[in-house]
């Protein structure tokens, strides 16, 4: 069949400045011609109006699909949550028996890092935690250096006499 066959042609009157918006559009966006613009513009018109009709039911459909696939990705990200959760609660047991931690360090610990999430809204800083454990040690070097400097636990009273 040939396009003649296809199409059929009609006349019909347009505003001159819808004519004009009509003609300054079917060229801005790429169309091969005027008629084409036409065609494709009274297509868009009439799904509109369907999906109107439609409205209820398409947007139930719609609905009912995204609250499943969000379900379905709620389901995934919790599942992968609780892996991560596993895997960091063993590290976290290694750590404290290695380092023989106590209760109370670990309860100054979390107290710390709940602290710092909530200030940061969960942009952990690393450097931060790198100053925080430089400062942990330098107080324990000093701890131990003001011990060492107290020499009168050595020294027997009246022995160098």
């Amino acid at each position: 069949m040939s396009r003649a066959d296809e199409t059929t042609r009609i006349g019909f009157y347009l505003d001159n400045d819808l004519l004009a918006e009509c003609d300054a559009c079917w060229q801005a966006y790429g169309f091969p011609s005027r008629n084409t613009f036409v065609n494709e513009a009274i297509r868009h018109y009439i799904d509109t109006m369907r999906m109107g009709k439609l409205d209820d039911t398409f947007i139930e459909r719609l609905g009912a699909a995204i609250a499943k696939a969000s379900d379905d990705n709620a389901v995934k990200i919790s599942k992968g949550l609780f892996r991560y959760a596993v895997g960091q609660e063993m590290i976290l047991c290694m750590l404290a028996k290695l380092y023989g931690l106590e209760s109370f360090d670990v309860a100054q610990l979390r107290r710390r890092a709940i602290r710092d999430v909530r200030r940061t809204r969960g942009k952990v800083n690393l450097e931060a935690i790198a100053d925080f454990q430089n400062e942990e040690e330098a107080r324990l070097i000093q701890s131990e250096s003001m011990r060492e400097d107290d020499d009168s636990e050595y020294f027997i009273d009246g022995w160098d006499e």
